[in-house]
């Protein structure tokens, strides 16, 4: 796998020598490069990286920035009206599409999120663990677009049970963010981690090489990061790039008021793009 800081040229070496075309978003759909995946399951992590590396000039920047916010507010709205609470990942790959669509550069991660609430809520810290019951699942997904570090439209649609949602936002948009550290408590639920615990002792490197013996060289390049907001403290820690298996047209994961996101990019959020 490429190292996230090879420079953007390395990248684009490294995928032209595969004769994979790279001139626009969503190339992993390519039929060279799906078949490349096969040999190298990690090839999605090239891609992000590729992204993260690639260089904008102002005007497409300026650009992508409008096309997000809009999107990502439409988004949000149909996602609150029709009610659907856990539709991180279907919301979020339903956006990528959308993004693609427009000629934004995205990808998708994975992965655990923490929120830490202002003390005088008296609301406990709420983890979405991607270990979990012995599970490597998709505990939350979010997107990176540049500019945006961290983009989600769906943390205040989540099964709560505190009155978590009167201290979250609608939607989180962040260009700058905080590198961290990951950490087994973020990403393991804890009777799952007192076993780990009472099998390897407190060897961090251990237990997260028996979680997946990628995960740590993965977090090293996708660093947890760390923003804030209205106070809450909300860390994002990545375990794996996803995107997704079927053509945006024949997706039926994602239903929102009785339409699928193509629809809703077609009849809701393209005409406004367009205004």
């Amino acid at each position: 796998m490429l190292d996230k800081a090879e420079n953007y040229q390395s990248h684009l070496d490294y995928f032209s020598s595969k004769k994979i075309d790279v001139t626009h978003p969503g190339f992993y759909d390519d039929e060279k490069f799906i078949k490349l995946e096969q040999t190298n399951p990690n090839l999605l992590d090239n891609y992000a990286s590729f992204v993260s590396q690639k260089v904008f000039n102002k005007d497409y920047l300026s650009n992508a920035e409008r096309v997000i916010k809009k999107t990502a507010e439409l988004l949000f709205e149909q996602l609150h009206k029709d009610g659907r609470q856990g539709a991180c990942t279907d919301a979020s790959m339903a956006m990528s599409r959308i993004l693609e669509k427009e000629g934004i550069w995205n990808y998708q991660v994975k992965g655990s999120l923490t929120i830490t609430f202002p003390n005088q809520t008296n609301i406990k810290r709420k983890y979405f663990w991607s270990v979990d019951q012995g599970n490597y699942v998709a505990a939350h997904s979010w997107l990176i677009a540049p500019p945006y570090k961290i983009i989600d439209i769906t943390v205040r649609q989540q099964a709560y049970k505190q009155g978590e949602t009167q201290f979250l936002p609608n939607l989180i948009l962040k260009k700058e963010t905080k590198f961290s550290t990951l950490e087994l408590e973020d990403i393991v639920e804890p009777n799952l981690l007192s076993l780990f615990y009472n099998q390897y002792g407190k060897n961090k490197t251990k237990i997260i090489n028996a979680i997946s013996p990628n995960l740590q060289s993965f977090s090293n390049l996708f660093k947890p990061e760390v923003v804030e907001e209205n106070g809450v403290i909300f860390k994002y820690s990545s375990t794996g790039i996803v995107a997704p298996d079927l053509p945006f047209e024949q997706a039926t994961s994602l239903k929102l008021n009785g339409l699928y996101g193509i629809d809703i990019y077609n009849k809701i959020i393209k005409p406004q793009l367009q205004d």
